[in-house]
């Protein structure tokens, strides 16, 4: 895995979107589990997501979507959740990720596409993170 600005950083700040729109920032830690290019994430789409997508702040904290990213050494990424696989399936296939599931290391930026099945309705969640200042 390249990365072009010296060592892959581990505090995140991200961006999750839907059909283009954007729901709500958050930030996210990688945490490696000791595997190469294998790191825990406690939320890949924000623990406010739900909260955010719904306008109820009763769902802050809920439905948090934690699972395991794994960076592969061609700059692919994806990520399995923990939990339920109907309710946290992980990211999309490449192939119909809206930005490839990537992570771009000269620009030091991820791109992936998350299923999901906690809203009725067949939709995914885009998601951009840059490293947090």
């Amino acid at each position: 895995m390249e990365v072009c600005y010296g060592v892959l950083p581990l505090e995140w700040t991200g961006s999750s979107f839907i059909d283009g729109s954007q729901v709500n920032t958050f930030d996210m830690t990688l945490t490696p589990t000791g595997n190469e290019g294998e790191y825990e994430v406690s939320s890949a789409w924000g623990a406010n997501f739900v909260a955010e997508a719904t306008g109820n702040p009763a769902f802050d904290g809920q439905f948090i979507y934690d699972g395991v990213m794994t960076l592969n050494p061609d700059n692919t990424l994806s990520i399995v959740g923990n939990g339920d696989p109907a309710t946290f399936p992980g990211t999309v296939p490449a192939g119909e990720a809206t930005n490839g599931n990537l992570f771009d290391p000269c620009n030091n930026q991820m791109f992936y596409t998350l299923d999901q099945g906690v809203f009725q309705g067949d939709f995914v969640v885009d998601v951009v993170l840059s490293p947090a200042p």
